[in-house]
């Protein structure tokens, strides 16, 4: 498979406290993300946070383009969990499909073994 870059070491027994942290403050911003795009009524949905490793970034997937309000709200929450936010746009990939052929047999998109049916982007397959 392809790889974005190289493997310094697995996980250790010793990291199982720094994952679960991470996973923890992943949740937590994941859920205080919806609770302020409802509370101000923002229309993009959010697919997905991703906190990396070294703990200093999140990273969160939305459908739509990123607005200035939609900014605002996540630079908030990077100030909340003292990290630098990234946004992941999903918007053409949702009209354009994962990649060649999306939807068929035949795709040669980022879908992974299981092909569309594992898919965070099925409902989008062409």
């Amino acid at each position: 498979s392809d790889c974005d870059g190289e493997l310094l070491r697995q996980v250790a027994v010793e990291d199982d406290l720094l994952l679960a942290r991470l996973e923890k403050n992943r949740d937590a911003a994941f859920q205080a993300c919806c609770e302020l795009l409802e509370e101000r009524q923002i229309e993009n949905v959010l697919l997905d946070v991703e906190q990396l490793f070294d703990g200093s970034s999140l990273y969160f997937y939305f459908l739509g383009d990123v607005s200035d309000e939609l900014e605002t709200l996540t630079s908030a929450l990077a100030v909340r969990y003292d990290s630098q936010v990234q946004f992941s746009q999903f918007a053409e990939a949702v009209i354009a499909g994962c990649g060649p052929d999306c939807g068929t047999e035949s795709a040669a998109g980022n879908c992974g073994e299981g092909g569309c049916s594992t898919c965070a982007l099925a409902k989008a397959c062409h």
